[in-house]
């Protein structure tokens, strides 16, 4: 003790805040596939077939349960209920997906 004052020990960094805009991300792109299915449909090609419609399903599950998963690790109420929104949403577009792979393997002539 040489009379010097001492100094506490310095901080650990702040933690920076993940950003939720991936999560948002990949909760909005199966709207963008519908929005792209419809307009597929409207072009005039009024058939679309099974192999896309069923890639779109797997693909808006994945988004469904990854954009899900990432908004509940924030552990806010306003996220955990987006995420709830979202995985509704997602997961009704993706059976509907579904429905269309199921419906187009269907002869109606």
């Amino acid at each position: 003790m040489t009379g010097e004052p001492t100094q506490p020990p310095p901080l650990p960094p702040p933690e920076k805040k993940k950003s939720p805009a991936l999560a948002l991300t990949l909760a909005f792109l199966p709207s963008v596939m519908v929005l792209g299915t419809l307009t597929w449909l409207r072009s005039g090609n009024g058939n679309l077939p099974a192999f896309p419609l069923a890639l779109e399903c797997i693909l808006s599950m994945v988004c469904c349960l990854a954009s899900a998963s990432m908004l509940f690790q924030r552990k806010t109420a306003l996220t955990i209920c987006a995420g709830i929104l979202f995985l509704i949403l997602n997961a009704t577009i993706s059976s509907l997906f579904g429905c269309g792979v199921v419906l187009s393997g269907l002869n109606f002539n």
